[in-house]
């Protein structure tokens, strides 16, 4: 009787108004998925797009900063004689083994390499500092060394460097995805990597390279490598 009772329910159950999916609704659902796959790409697209464009305008919101400094006190930020007394900061020296090698100041050039950790006090730390203290840049003017790079919309950093990638007085950004890097360069230069005022590098080393390398890499972008990215500290 109990077994006869558990057949009846489970015909009725295969025999009830509710038999799945047809074929045309799961051809609906299907194609539902795809656009709700389309517009999810496209989104993520949209975002990879404003990033570039948001990092491009990075760039020419640090050099527009740059030209005011410049006509405002007759020097580049960091490279300013008078700044260590004008706002209360460090000299701006290069050191090595911590005997001091030369003060370099004055010589309309943002002296030093993108990150290196050892010269706290270099002109391309400095200059950050000059910014701020100037009002030219957000942030707290106290922060020196890499502390002092602000954060770009890639999670890298902005910093200045002497002459990075062979670009002589070079503004630079880490950790820039190679979709947007190569946005940036189609939209400011020629897009070529190795070429033109916009030139980048994924040989990104946080130790031992100072990020500071003497040429681009060849050859084009690849989407799935990240990039130091640089331009000209005056375009």
């Amino acid at each position: 009787m109990v077994a006869a009772s558990a057949e009846y329910r489970r015909r009725r159950f295969c025999h009830s108004g509710s038999p799945g999916f047809t074929l045309l609704e799961f051809t609906a659902f299907m194609v539902f998925v795809g656009f709700v796959v389309i517009a999810t790409l496209k989104a993520v697209d949209m975002i990879d797009l404003a990033k570039a464009m948001r990092g491009g305008r990075s760039f020419q919101e640090v050099q527009q900063a740059v030209m005011v400094y410049q006509d405002q006190y007759e020097h580049l930020p960091g490279d300013d004689p008078e700044a260590p007394e004008r706002f209360g900061r460090p000299a701006s020296i290069l050191v090595s083994n911590d005997i001091v090698i030369w003060d370099v100041t004055s010589n309309q050039t943002i002296d030093g390499y993108l990150m290196d950790p050892a010269m706290p006090n270099d002109e391309q730390y400095s200059a950050w500092r000059d910014l701020r203290f100037a009002n030219l840049w957000p942030g707290d003017p106290r922060l020196e060394g890499p502390k002092a790079l602000p954060e770009n919309v890639f999670g890298g950093v902005i910093g200045f460097d002497v002459g990075n990638l062979g670009l002589e007085g070079s503004l630079c950004m880490t950790h820039v995805p190679g979709k947007a890097a190569r946005s940036i360069d189609e939209s400011v230069d020629d897009g070529k990597m190795p070429t033109g005022d916009v030139r980048a590098t994924s040989r990104y080393n946080r130790v031992t390279a100072a990020n500071h390398f003497a040429q681009p890499d060849p050859g084009d972008y690849i989407d799935d490598r990240n990039y130091i990215i640089c331009t000209k500290v005056l375009p």
